[in-house]
């Protein structure tokens, strides 16, 4: 069974229970992945609006099943993606998961994002 791909928007919308959280049902999070990339944006996020570290790092990367270090191979990949997606002002972390979910056939969920979904 595939991965689903959270990025940071995604993860964003469950802790903050946003609009099209619901459709992260929990057979979806089950089966959750995400990079340190997208892990760290949403981190970032609710630090800045006013979380404790410990308690955001624990809402953003808690119930995600697995989490993949973004290393060298994903880094040059990602890069190389910007030529391509230009045109949709994606973000490193919104590359990344494109990539992912081109490459690995993963699905993606990117709520507020220019998503792709693979099945």
């Amino acid at each position: 069974m595939n991965s689903i791909v959270l990025d940071a928007s995604a993860i964003l919308a469950i802790v903050n229970r946003e609009p099209g959280h619901e459709k992260l049902t929990p057979q979806l999070l089950s089966r959750a992945i995400a990079s340190t990339v997208n892990v760290a944006e949403a981190h970032t996020k609710l630090v800045k609006g006013g979380w404790n570290s410990d308690e955001a790092w624990n809402d953003a990367a808690g119930f995600i099943k697995e989490t993949v270090v973004f290393d060298e191979e994903h880094a040059r990949l990602t890069g190389n993606l910007s030529v391509q997606t230009h045109t949709f002002g994606l973000s490193l972390g919104d590359r990344l998961v494109w990539h992912w979910a081109s490459s690995f056939r993963h699905r993606s969920i990117q709520l507020k994002g220019y998503g792709r979904t693979f099945s």
